[in-house]
């Protein structure tokens, strides 16, 4: 490799002009995308070298792994070499082995603004399935203009979706196309071609409606018709199937998709067909934007997040109650957006239901106010605590099986007998433990619990440092070398520690730092707040009991926290077990 080339930081990029391109007189770097894992910077240079003087190359990689982040930048000293190497070498393969894997070359842009900025961009679709990256950018070049860059969207199998996107360097060449090509055929099929608008401008702008909860009378006409008044429906998708017993008629699955003309149209729909009667006893139309499935995916991917800090369970609650008096008991804490009594097949009320609060805070205040609250005229006192989804719970109870299986075990075993007195040994029959082997497994079985919950921690920030995100490191020269910073990240764990204790310490802020908490944290957490309460009955014996009660479950054990009587009955209950396992009593 040439002296010439160093692993250096592309240098700042002169601004463009009005045109989007860098003029002749300036210096002249390449941003390089779409690189191969095992690109270097001197593949890079054998790979540009035969167009001119190449200043420098800068392969970006991870801080910490220095694996390749796929693209670099190469700087040349002319822009003429500059703008032939964009032209040869752009959507052509580094590597002859891996031909499928096209460079995407562009001019460099230092201005994350303008990078950002979607002027120029254009949408393609209805491209045909067999089109090439390379067969596009080279129809649109020929046709219009000078291209940044063209981007085909394709499946997890690498096959094209149909749609793509192109950036022209001059922002009229975007619009040139959208005015010359928009209907056009290209490589044989008819395109539809339009202004490029970005995702976040997407979510606000909609003429699809999805409509569920249709009435299992209504037909399609039956259904256009409705929809028919508040505008004109382009299209519908409208779902039937066989009437069992008549396979001659079709009858609704109850879901719908309409295309308005315009987005006013659709706005009307979806606010206007939930206030259309459907008959008494029917639940309500609901309508909404059509989205797809990634989009559907995502938005209840955040929904679950926000709940899991803002669902409260609520049990106990008497048979009579329903929505509306469970909305009522808790709309002084806060705004509730939605309140559920769970009810069986027949609709009778399971004596449980859930409230979610708009905030976290809401649902903390609830919390900690209505818990081991009596309602009148109920005899047990309601349980309210945080929600946890059914997958949490179940691994929760599979990691707690095997060490309550064992426990038992252990309590059911025959235990020896002393025997001195009658001038023999001190030993056991063949199959027995001694109360001494009794303790000393369960303390073991303890050691065993603490160590693995050591282990957790430990594995989590291996993962932070290994994925970039976690550690503590500098990086010192251009190499960026990595030194670790031991009392750094020891402080650091250390005021992690004392907020979480502080957190813990105010009964407020206690249920919210628990959800937040992983299953090894709220182990801890729990077991800093019962010890104390169990060391001033049993000083000798407070921390075997301690990590008996922590085999119960987290929504138990906080029931117990707030009910003095019922914790002092669970410490009397495995005291006793202790005292059986030390003396031999009950064999």
């Amino acid at each position: 490799m040439s002296a010439a080339v160093a692993a250096v930081a592309a240098p700042p990029q002169p601004d463009r002009n009005p045109t989007g391109a860098p003029t002749a007189a300036q210096v002249a770097t390449l941003y390089v995308g779409n690189l191969p894992p095992n690109a270097t910077e001197a593949t890079l240079y054998e790979h540009f070298k035969e167009f001119g003087t190449v200043i420098s190359i800068f392969v970006c990689r991870h801080n910490i792994t220095r694996h390749s982040l796929g693209y670099a930048y190469v700087n040349f000293q002319s822009h003429d070499d500059a703008a032939k190497a964009k032209k040869e070498r752009n959507l052509e393969p580094l590597d002859a082995n891996d031909p499928d894997r096209l460079l995407t070359i562009m001019w460099s842009e230092r201005d994350p603004a303008k990078r950002r900025n979607p002027v120029g961009n254009v949408f393609i679709k209805g491209l045909a399935p067999t089109i090439t990256q390379k067969e596009l950018y080279e129809a649109l070049r020929d046709s219009i203009g000078a291209l940044s860059s063209v981007k085909l969207a394709l499946d997890e199998e690498g096959k094209s979706k149909c749609y793509g996107y192109a950036q022209f360097e001059n922002p009229d060449h975007a619009k040139k196309c959208i005015e010359e090509l928009n209907g056009a055929e290209i490589e044989g099929s008819t395109v539809t071609i339009s202004e490029f608008i970005p995702r976040a401008q997407r979510q606000t702008q909609f003429t699809n409606v999805y409509v569920k909860n249709i009435p299992a009378n209504w037909d399609q006409e039956r259904f256009v018709e409705e929809c028919n008044k508040f505008g004109k429906v382009n299209s519908l998708h409208f779902l039937t199937k066989k009437e069992e017993g008549d396979d001659s008629k079709d009858v609704t699955l109850g879901w719908a998709m309409a295309n308005f003309e315009t987005q006013e149209q659709a706005k009307a729909a979806v606010e206007g067909l939930p206030k259309v009667e459907v008959g008494e006893g029917l639940p309500k139309m609901w309508a909404g934007p059509s989205k797809k499935k990634e989009a559907r995916a995502r938005e209840l991917k955040n929904r679950a997040a926000h709940s899991a800090k803002t669902n409260v369970y609520v049990k106990n609650l008497p048979l009579s109650m329903d929505d509306e008096k469970l909305k009522e008991m808790f709309a002084k804490y806060g705004t509730i957006t939605s309140a559920k009594v769970a009810r069986d097949a027949k609709g009778g009320a399971k004596g449980f239901g859930f409230v979610n609060f708009a905030s976290a805070e809401e649902a903390t205040k609830a919390i900690t106010s209505m818990n081991d609250t009596r309602l009148e005229g109920h005899p047990n006192a309601l349980f309210v605590g945080v929600f946890q989804p059914k997958a949490e719970r179940e691994q929760v109870l599979a990691r707690q099986k095997p060490q309550q299986q064992l426990m038992g075990q252990m309590l059911n075993m025959p235990m020896s007998t002393n025997m001195g007195n009658r001038g023999m040994p001190n030993q056991a029959y063949p199959g027995m433990f001694s109360p001494q082997a009794m303790m000393l497994m369960w303390q073991q079985m303890q050691m065993q619990m603490l160590a693995n919950q050591q282990a957790q921690q430990q594995q989590q920030v291996n993962r932070r440092v290994a994925q970039g995100t976690g550690g503590n490191y500098a990086v010192q020269g251009r190499r960026n070398q990595r030194q670790p910073q031991q009392p750094q990240q020891q402080q650091a764990q250390q005021q992690q520690v004392q907020q979480q204790q502080k957190a813990a310490a105010q009964p407020q802020q206690f249920a919210a730092a628990l959800a937040q908490a992983s299953e090894a944290e709220k182990k801890r957490m729990l077991g800093e707040k019962l010890y104390p309460l169990i060391n001033s009955t049993y000083p000798q014996a407070a921390g075997k009991i301690t990590g008996m009660l922590l085999e119960m479950e987290t929504s138990e054990l906080l029931e117990l926290l707030d009910n003095k009587p019922a914790l002092q009955a669970r410490m009397n209950e495995a005291y006793s077990v202790l005292q059986k396992a030390q003396t031999g009593s009950g064999n």
